[in-house]
């Protein structure tokens, strides 16, 4: 699959053993499978979690019966899967809203692709996942993106994230189900229960999203933030944002610098904790928060967003608060 023929590969014996240790440890195990078989191998050592899925051959019962059985979560990284069979990440690096916030070297590496095994069929992917949800598999989102690469491209870290997101909708998950996949179910799984939702008490790491991704995913990219005094002078979007301007007429939410280090859906969070100390930027999102209660109208056009501390440049969701949460706007739960 990732052109090492006759790489060594530990026994299933030791892999169990070691799944074993870990568990006496309390740690969470997360096992790495790209074929059919592996995947079958693996299974049986009682690990927690896959990341990757096969693309060696399309789902069997067999393989999603055993998967739903061994009550594993599931990291697809489907954005790998189809940069390893051949196809870039170009379509991405065309968006406007993502190549801007990228530098350059990242650029060259998402408009690349693995190519390793080009006789694959990504669509096997799509019809795995759409199985996995079917048998009712937690379904995490996630991408393998390293470093930027263009030999092992087709991926950039945080941007991919969105394209994974459309591409679990592909596949079958609703947009809803897609954003939670990026942020509660995660955080559900890896015990960070102090993120990944709004509610009191949570961590208030906060965008916004221009649109309604909780219809239409491929919204997400357009994020932007609300409290523009953190970071005016660097993303200058975001001071029209706040001037009400047309969305037509609005700059990016991106650095006028030369050199934006931070790529793509960190936006304007990124340079409020560059500035001012993580407890501050808690306190203006949680402020916002408060005035977002004491009005009788949202501000038009935008979803409130909750975004994971646990990866960078995590991707962005669309949040509506239960009975409990501080959000009066009519948003949607993760």
């Amino acid at each position: 699959m990732l052109a090492a023929p006759g790489l060594p590969e530990l026994s299933e014996e030791v892999f169990t053993a070691a799944v074993r240790e870990a568990h006496a440890h309390d740690k969470l195990v997360v096992a790495h499978a790209l074929t059919y078989d592996a995947t079958m191998r693996m299974l049986r050592t009682d690990a927690d979690g896959f990341t990757h899925i096969f693309l060696d051959r399309p789902p069997t019962d067999e393989i999603v019966n055993a998967i739903a059985e061994a009550e594993v979560f599931v990291i697809p990284c489907l954005v790998l899967n189809r940069s390893i069979t051949g196809t870039t990440g170009e379509d991405l690096a065309a968006d406007p809203r993502v190549s801007l916030r990228l530098d350059e070297a990242w650029l060259r590496a998402l408009n690349g692709s693995f190519n390793t095994w080009p006789e694959g069929d990504f669509e096997f992917s799509l019809q795995t996942v759409a199985a996995l949800h079917r048998a009712g598999v937690p379904i995490l989102a996630g991408t393998d993106a390293a470093g930027p690469d263009e030999h092992h491209g087709g991926l950039a870290q945080g941007a991919s994230l969105h394209h994974e997101l459309q591409f679990l909708v592909r596949a079958g998950l609703t947009p809803v189900e897609a954003l939670r996949a990026a942020t509660s179910v995660p955080a559900s799984y890896f015990g960070l229960h102090d993120r990944g939702v709004i509610r009191p008490g949570a961590r208030a790491d906060l965008l916004l999203v221009h649109g309604d991704p909780a219809s239409t995913i491929s919204d997400t990219p357009a994020t932007t933030a609300r409290n523009c005094s953190l970071c005016s002078t660097r993303y200058p979007g975001c001071a029209d944002v706040a001037a009400g301007a047309p969305a037509a007429s609005r700059r990016p939410c991106t650095p006028t610098g030369p050199t934006n280090s931070r790529s793509s859906a960190a936006g304007c969070a990124a340079a409020a904790s560059s500035r001012r100390s993580r407890s501050a930027v808690r306190r203006t999102a949680r402020d916002w928060a408060r005035s977002a209660t004491s009005s009788s109208a949202p501000s038009p056009g935008f979803t409130a967003c909750a975004v994971s501390e646990s990866a960078t440049n995590a991707a962005p969701t669309s949040t509506r608060p239960s009975s409990t949460s501080v959000y009066a706007s009519s948003h949607y739960d993760t």
